[in-house]
C-alpha cells in the first residue's frame, strides 16, 4: 500500500506541477483618457460593416473589422482620410473553432464606435484596439423614438478598484476631449 501511494505521489506530481504551470492570469488596467490618445497611432470614430475571422497562424484567430469612417480623430501617421478603415481583434470564429481572449473587444456588426488603434509588431504592424476594450467605446442614441436624441458614448473608465464600469458620456464631450488631447500631444504643441 505504501508502495503504490508512493507511486501515485512520484506520477501524479509532476504532471500536477505542469498543469499548474500552464494556468495564466492577467490583470487589465483600463488606460485614463490621456493614455488612450497619447498610445493610439489612430483613433478612428464610425460603424462596424463587416467582420471576418482567418487564422493569422496556426495557433492564432484574428477578426478583421472594417469600419465605415465617420471621422477620424487622430489621422494615421503617413496616410490620408479614407471611407474605411481596417483593423483586428485577437480570437474569432472559424467553422467549429472558436478562440476568445480575455477582455478583447467584441466587434458587432452595424455598432457605432470610436476605436483607439495602435499597430502591433508581433501581428506584421496590423492595427488593433489599445488597452483591448477599454480602447473601443461604444456610441448610442440614448433614445430610439427620438431621432433629435443625443449621442452617447460609453467609456470604459478604471474605478479605485474592482470591475471597469461604463460610464455614458455624450458623444460631442468626448469628440472635443479627444481632438484638444491630440492637438495637446503634437510635436511642438504647448502643453
Amino acid at each position: 500500500m505504501k508502495k503504490l501511494l508512493i507511486a501515485m505521489v512520484l506520477v501524479l506530481f509532476p504532471v500536477g506541477f505542469v498543469c499548474i504551470q500552464s494556468a495564466h492570469a492577467t490583470t487589465l488596467a483600463a488606460l485614463s483618457d490621456e493614455e488612450l490618445v497619447d498610445g493610439a497611432g489612430a483613433i478612428v470614430h464610425g460603424t462596424i460593416i463587416q467582420k471576418e475571422s482567418i487564422q493569422y497562424d496556426a495557433r492564432t484567430i484574428l477578426t478583421k473589422v472594417t469600419l465605415r469612417v465617420e471621422e477620424y480623430l487622430k489621422l494615421p501617421e503617413g496616410s490620408s482620410e479614407g471611407q474605411e478603415f481596417v483593423f483586428y481583434t485577437r480570437g474569432g470564429e472559424i467553422g467549429d473553432v472558436v478562440q476568445t481572449v480575455a477582455g478583447e473587444f467584441i466587434a458587432v456588426e452595424g455598432a457605432e464606435v470610436i476605436v483607439f488603434l495602435e499597430k502591433i509588431k508581433k501581428y506584421g504592424d496590423l492595427w488593433m484596439v489599445l488597452g483591448l476594450r477599454t480602447g473601443a467605446y461604444s456610441v448610442e442614441k440614448m433614445e430610439e423614438s427620438d431621432a433629435q436624441a443625443e449621442k452617447m458614448v460609453f467609456e470604459r473608465k478604471p474605478l479605485a478598484c474592482g470591475p471597469v464600469k461604463p460610464q455614458r458620456v455624450a458623444l460631442k464631450d468626448i469628440r472635443e476631449r479627444i481632438v484638444r488631447r491630440v492637438a495637446k500631444s503634437r510635436p511642438g504643441a504647448s502643453k
